[in-house]
């Protein structure tokens, strides 16, 4: 009886798991789930992302705080209470999908007791073509995670560069988000000596403290057919796994 008990919490576990949209597992591989070589974009949701949503948000500088509450990890957006060192308290819409969830440095916590002090900066609102958002410990100064959809950023020691010419992928491919065919790009991660380039769809560790994932990086052919009328989309995200 207690066999068959077992195995039903592992088989229980093993669908909730499955239910839930991870990153591929090995992006490097040339069949599904893998790395589908040339396309624009990945997991087309946003998966990991800190919005203020009060006007009157200090954009572009370091402010120092404890976030109180957990986004849910189904991916869909949960508010939290930004509670800064100034007296200040500013709202958060932050994602977090399940497969990031459960490999990440803690920097928010239920109890305001029990948040670890942080450093939070958001370039720009969120619906802006610069943004992209950074959380680092107040403590050690570590980088906890930084994302967003702008094409070039620094972050710390780090550099995101968006614009590089199509290597691998020269032809135009036709599954686009604005367009009926666009180029797809690599995006460059650098942190000093280091650097590595993805694609959509790869993710990379470096020096087993940080992990990179690029989800889009395309460029339209043509005119555009989104109502924004952007022609060109980045996003990444970058993971901290220290303090």
């Amino acid at each position: 009886m207690r066999v068959w008990t077992s195995r039903l919490v592992f088989l229980t576990a093993a669908l909730l798991i499955a239910a839930c949209p991870l990153p591929d597992p090995q992006p490097q591989d040339e069949t599904i789930p893998g790395f589908t070589p040339c396309r624009a974009t990945h997991m087309g949701d946003a998966q990991y992302s800190i919005c203020p949503s009060d006007a009157g948000f200090p954009y572009d500088q370091w402010v120092a705080g404890v976030i109180v509450g957990t986004s849910a990890s189904s991916g869909l957006p949960a508010t939290l209470s930004f509670q800064t060192e100034d007296g200040a308290v500013w709202s958060l819409s932050a994602t977090m999908n399940y497969g990031f969830a459960i490999r990440r440095a803690e920097w928010s916590a239920e109890l305001e007791a029990d948040a670890p002090p942080v450093e939070l900066r958001v370039a720009t609102p969120c619906d802006e073509s610069g943004h992209w958002f950074a959380i680092r410990s107040a403590t050690s100064g570590e980088l906890i995670a930084a994302g967003g959809i702008a094409g070039n950023a620094s972050v710390d020691d780090w550099t995101i560069d968006g614009s590089l010419q199509p290597d691998r992928c020269l032809e135009p491919v036709d599954v686009c988000p604005c367009s009926e065919q666009c180029t797809v790009s690599p995006i460059r991660y650098s942190r000093g000596s280091l650097s590595v380039e993805l694609h959509p769809s790869e993710r990379a560790m470096i020096e087993q403290d940080f992990e990179v994932f690029s989800f889009e990086s395309w460029s339209a052919v043509g005119e555009s057919t989104c109502a924004d009328g952007r022609t060109e989309g980045r996003r990444w995200l970058v993971l901290g796994y220290g303090e």
